[in-house]
């Protein structure tokens, strides 16, 4: 056996699984004993003859022909289809000299047995087995089971946190497909947090990830085998980590005049167990005390660093109100804009301290605080020109004994008739004797309130003034003259009192979930009208007060005019089509103002937040009711559904059921959503649908009444509800057809009458 040496092909000791190269000379064919095994390089191209048998004969002129009589073929491993590889012939022999060369391609790390036939004329044959190893080249890059890679971390402090993995395969074998992974690196990022396992692929951090710092890291990791012959071959993925928001940035206001500590518990009068000094802004602004109702007087600017697709950067203003106090400012919570609500009066008070409140919408809610310094601005009243002396008597002489018991009154100083009704002040004017006097500043009652001593003094001088007061706004004056019935039992020395306590608005309306916002939904094939959802504010005042009426706060920059109120019910209905906003939210503000939503009306705001639903994604819960008492008794069921699945279940629409293209009216569809009423979010489909299957025995058992049959999810396009067929005309609808006949022909024969008489008459 001859072996050609130029395709790097090589002879092997194959014994003990030992590999141990040597080469094989050309004369030294008779060196092997064993069979010898023969190995070849997998790229070895096919028609390369990679050795020769020579067969000896000693008889005279005898020529020897060659034959392959038999391949045999042995994976390296059972993955690969034995049966379907041996039935292709790889090798081929020339009959003529023995040359053995590669007919097709070869499978690496596989082993092929040759059963070779040399026979001559004479049919005398002598076979011989030559066993061939394919060993395996490096021509295989590491492949990524992915094109690229994407991962989400929570923004925080991290030490060796996993947070995914890569995986490289390598068509290669052994060391060729020992794939070892690694980082990229760009640039002198000493800060950079993530390292990889070289073996298995695993990512970890390790760091602060701040997402308001950097909201994604995006780095490239390397697959490379590790050939330990010739160039190792590599391969590049891009991996992405998303920084998710977590809510650890409060509100931060801005634009204030000046940074001022004071206790916390005058910002929240709850918080005195810890009355520490904290650093606020304070804004400072001015206000007549005659500006109308709903005068803006300042706006307080805020922001959040958080993101804010989930709620965690939105802001909402409010104001602190304290316990039983006035309200006289409100701020719209979402532009920070602060306004009037109540009349102001400098006589009362010549400023007014307001706690600012800002809140995200994360969970949990982080807020700041700011106080907002409204001073108010006096308005002088026109002043009357005194005509006159303003007392009846304007000299009065009293005697009095010494040693009277003191206070002692001494008279009561009257007003004339022009001044009488009128606010007036009494006092006394200052003098020597001043001090020893004291006068009622409501009726003028003058007192002595210095024990008398005759033999130390035995006269005194005082003033006594009388000055307009300017009564305060608001405070009306109310004249009852009761009729003789409520004074019948009466003595003529009793008097009655009857106090009866004005209601003052001093109450704003409150919407249901008491500064949540209200979530709802509507599906895309909700048309003008479509009714999606019922605002209700109560608002504890009396009559006028007391009376709330609904608007929406639209800008022209957003959404709101896509959706109308009834200003009365507070019924939101939609006024445009949503066929193409499947999966939108729709946010919008509505104001509740009560006294009828006079401008002098006090109010309150709330966000309403409309989710598009997809009609292929719905849940449907059927009953064996009908579907008008299914509807009337709708806040009973959803009240059951809220009980057992802790859900706020809604329906969204109500339908008699109709099977096999019947509707029987005794079977109803309620086709369902709900509002998670803690996270305040909408629910996916499946989920409420797997929450209703799992409590569907509780469910069937606590709404017998309704008979529950089942719970239906459909995640598929809903094919259109068959119309039933028009019945037959009415029995009533046939006579009226016949009588409008009987009258058409009726007339239709008088007109030809007519006619003919006509006719008739002309000739």
């Amino acid at each position: 056996m001859v072996v050609l040496h130029d395709q790097d092909v090589e002879i092997v000791d194959s014994s003990e699984n030992k590999l141990k190269r040597y080469n094989a000379l050309a004369d030294n064919r008779n060196a092997i004993q064993l069979p010898p095994m023969i190995s070849l390089p997998e790229t070895i191209p096919a028609g390369t003859a990679i050795l020769r048998l020579l067969a000896d004969d000693r008889d005279a002129n005898s020529t020897v022909s060659y034959r392959i009589q038999k391949e045999i073929f042995f994976p390296r491993d059972e993955a690969h289809n034995k049966d379907d590889h041996a039935s292709k012939k790889h090798f081929v022999i020339d009959s003529g000299n023995g040359e053995v060369a590669v007919a097709t391609t070869l499978r690496p790390e596989a082993e092929y047995r040759l059963i070779i036939s040399a026979f001559d004329s004479g049919g005398f044959t002598d076979n011989v087995t030559v066993r061939i190893f394919v060993k395996d080249v490096n021509d295989h890059a590491p492949v990524f089971s992915e094109s690229s890679y994407d991962f989400d971390l929570l923004e925080g402090v991290y030490t060796d946190r996993h947070i995914g993995k890569v995986h490289a395969t390598d068509g290669d074998y052994d060391e060729n497909a020992n794939v070892t992974y690694s980082i990229v690196r760009q640039g002198n990022d000493a800060g950079f947090p993530f390292r990889i396992s070289p073996t298995t692929g695993d990512i970890f951090v390790t760091g602060d990830i701040d997402r308001e710092a950097r909201a994604s890291h995006v780095f490239k990791v390397t697959a490379e085998d590790q050939a330990s012959e010739g160039r190792r071959l590599s391969s590049t993925v891009d991996v992405e980590v998303h920084v998710a928001d977590v809510n650890d940035n409060a509100p931060a206001f801005y634009g204030y005049d000046r940074l001022l500590e004071v206790p916390r518990s005058q910002l929240s009068p709850g918080d005195s167990e810890f009355d520490s000094d904290v650093l606020v802004p304070v804004y400072y602004t001015s206000v007549q005390e005659n500006s109308p109702l709903g005068t803006p007087i300042a706006k307080l600017y805020a922001n959040d660093s958080d993101f804010q697709g989930n709620g965690n950067g939105l802001l909402l203003f409010d104001v602190l109100h304290r316990k039983n106090a006035p309200l006289f400012f409100e701020i719209d919570s979402k532009d920070g804009i602060v306004t009037v609500t109540n009349k102001l009066d400098y006589e009362k008070a010549t400023s007014h301290n307001l706690t600012i409140v800002a809140s995200d919408l994360g969970k949990p809610s982080l807020s700041s605080t700011a106080l907002l310094v409204v001073n108010v601005i006096d308005v002088p009243e026109e002043k009357e020109e005194i005509l006159g002396p303003m007392f009846n008597h304007r000299y009065y002489e009293v005697e009095i004994e010494e040693n009277s018991a003191v206070p002692l009154p001494l008279l009561t100083v009257n007003v004339s008739e022009n001044f009488r009704g009128q606010s007036l002040k009494y006092s006394i004017s200052p003098s020597r004797d001043s001090e020893s006097f004291s006068v009622n500043p409501i009726n003028g009652t003058l007192y002595l309130i210095t024990k008398p001593d005759r033999e130390t003094k035995s006269k005194y001088e005082v003033k006594v003034r009388v000055d307009r007061v300017k009564r305060g706004r608001g405070m009306a004056t109310f004249i009852y003259p009761p009729p003789k019935e409520k004074v019948a039992d009466l003595g003529p020395n009793e008097v009655k009192v009857v106090v009866r306590v004005k209601d003052v608005n001093d109450n704003s309306p409150m919407f249901k979930l008491n500064g949540r916002p209200i979530i709802a939904a509507v599906p895309k094939t909700a048309n003008y009208g479509y009714e999606i959802v019922k605002l209700q504010a109560t608002d504890p005042d009396e009559g006028l007060n007391g009376e709330v009426r609904y608007q929406i706060m639209g800008r022209l920059d957003d959404d709101s005019h896509k959706f109308s109120i009834d200003p009365v019910t507070g019924q939101v209905r939609s006024v445009v089509s949503f066929a193409k906003d499947v999966g939108k939210v729709y946010g919008f503000d509505v104001r509740a103002v009560d006294r009828r939503g006079a401008d002098n009306g006090r109010s309150a705001i709330t966000n309403v937040f409309v989710y598009i639903l997809d009609d292929e994604k719905q849940v449907t819960m059927v009953l064996g009711s009908k579907p008008t008492l299914v509807e009337r008794n709708m806040d009973t069921i959803s009240g059951v559904l809220y009980n057992i699945t802790g859900l706020d279940v809604r329906a969204r629409k109500i339908e008699p059921h109709i099977e096999s293209d019947e509707d029987d009216g005794k079977t109803t569809d309620v086709y369902l959503y709900a509002v998670d009423p803690i996270m305040n979010v909408l629910v996916e489909m499946d989920m409420l649908h797997s929450v209703l299957e799992g409590r569907s025995r509780e469910i069937k058992k606590r709404l017998d009444q309704f008979n529950v049959k089942s719970f239906q999810y459909v995640d598929e396009p809903m094919p259109a509800r068959p119309r039933a067929q028009r019945s037959l005309l009415s029995a009533l609808e046939v006579a009226v057809v016949v009588l409008g006949c009987v009258v058409f022909i009726g007339a239709m024969t008088s007109a030809i009458c007519v006619g003919c008489v006509k006719r008739s008459k002309r000739r």
